[in-house]
């Protein structure tokens, strides 16, 4: 019998469909029709693969730019911990995006660092439950989700730009995170099919300020990560 070592499966949630990875394999690609239960549709795709799922693999969810709110977290005097930062975002969070206060969302950091303005990520508790049955229920081990912004910012290595615009590019929305002397300023998020991620960064640089900022962007549905200027390049 032969022996492989164990995966840590990608499965990619986008706004109409699921997908499952293998590495940057598409190895199967579920539509997921507006209305079904996403736990049906993921055990779908993981049940349609199970011949290639072993017992000692993982799994991370990839999540879709519309799944993740973003926001910025100046760091408030009196705060003197994490965990009391985490509470004010959890608040604050709460009021910039009632259609989730409802439903405890967790949260996330996606950048943080001790009295310095964080990047943090709302999700919704139940999306985190129904990953982890699903992972469960396939015996596979739950390695959590992944943020656009977590796997944009992680090409890095923790030494952030001083400046920069950080664009995550999806299909119904685009957010822009801006950056400026060593510190996060604001969050936008914009939902214009009509124009492309380059005109939409016009339209930042111009409401923010930022005309000189070097960009930074993920396509959110191939998962790419391109430098965006006048004219695209992708990153070497």
């Amino acid at each position: 019998m032969s022996l492989r070592m164990a995966k840590n499966w990608h499965c990619d949630i986008l706004p109409n469909r699921v997908r499952l990875r293998d590495g940057e394999m598409i190895v199967k690609e579920l539509v997921q029709p507006e209305g079904h239960d996403p736990e049906e549709v993921l055990n779908n795709l993981l049940g349609a693969c199970s011949g290639s799922l072993a017992w000692k693999d993982s799994i991370t969810f990839r999540l879709d730019n519309s799944l993740v709110n973003t926001l910025t977290v100046p760091w408030q005097e009196g705060i003197t911990t994490p965990g009391e930062l985490r509470s004010y975002t959890l608040s604050l969070a709460q009021s910039t995006f009632p259609h989730v206060s409802a439903q405890s969302p967790m949260v996330e950091f996606e950048t943080f660092d001790f009295k310095q303005t964080a990047l943090a990520a709302v999700l919704e508790t139940s999306l985190w439950q129904t990953f982890r049955n699903v992972a469960r229920q396939h015996r596979l081990r739950f390695r959590g989700v992944a943020t656009p912004f977590q796997h944009l910012l992680r090409i890095f290595g923790g030494a952030l730009p001083v400046n920069g615009i950080f664009v995550v590019a999806g299909e119904l929305s685009s957010t822009f995170a801006c950056r400026a002397m060593g510190e996060w300023q604001h969050v936008h998020r914009l939902s214009f099919p009509d124009f492309s991620v380059v005109q939409q960064l016009g339209l930042v640089k111009r409401l923010s300020g930022l005309n000189d900022m070097p960009c930074y962007c993920l396509d959110n549905t191939s998962w790419q990560i391109i430098q965006l200027t006048d004219e695209s390049t992708a990153l070497s």
